[in-house]
């Protein structure tokens, strides 16, 4: 769970650099943004200082997080690979010795690898899911309309999928 979160962390540092770097380009161009929240830098300096101190949290938040995720990737690789070794050594001896070893370490180290892999794009995928969410929100609280019209095209390029494109996929599919 604190691994995911991590990961989200990043992201919606990602959105905060991202607003932070919109309010200092509006500021440099001599404009100011359309809300101002006490929280709205109201200088260019303000604004700089903001955004230097976002990319610095958001790359320490990175480096922490990666390094969080590999390690404990790294850890269910090796007790995957711990425990899939004990099960082949607590098999009967003459069950043993009609396997093929090297068919059996492949297994155990490509069973481990795709368990892991799998579980690191789960702790991603949710991430990219719940970072997803707080944009969409963020969307519809700023522009009603924008987020409409959003659905609206999804609508549209899903519909002309499903009419026209996904069957020729199916077709070249089959013919492969």
């Amino acid at each position: 769970m604190w691994l995911t979160g991590s990961r989200i962390f990043v992201g919606l540092c990602d959105l905060l650099l991202a607003a932070a770097m919109y309010t200092l380009f509006l500021q440099l161009q001599g404009r100011s943004p359309a809300h101002h929240l006490w929280w709205t830098p109201r200088s260019t300096l303000e604004a700089a200082l903001t955004t230097a101190a976002l990319v610095i949290a958001r790359s320490l938040l990175e480096i922490v997080s990666i390094r969080w995720v590999a390690g404990h990737i790294q850890d269910l690789y090796t007790g995957m690979v711990l425990r899939l070794m004990r099960g082949y050594t607590e098999m009967r001896w003459g069950q043993f010795i009609e396997c093929n070893r090297s068919d059996l370490l492949n297994t155990t180290v490509n069973t481990a690898r795709e368990a892991s892999f799998f579980y690191h794009l789960c702790i991603e995928l949710t991430a990219a899911v719940v970072i997803v969410i707080a944009m969409t929100c963020a969307l519809i609280y700023q522009s009603p309309a924008a987020a409409c019209c959003l659905v609206g095209t999804a609508g549209v390029f899903y519909g002309l999928h499903r009419v026209f494109i996904r069957e020729k996929l199916r077709k070249a599919g089959t013919q492969k």
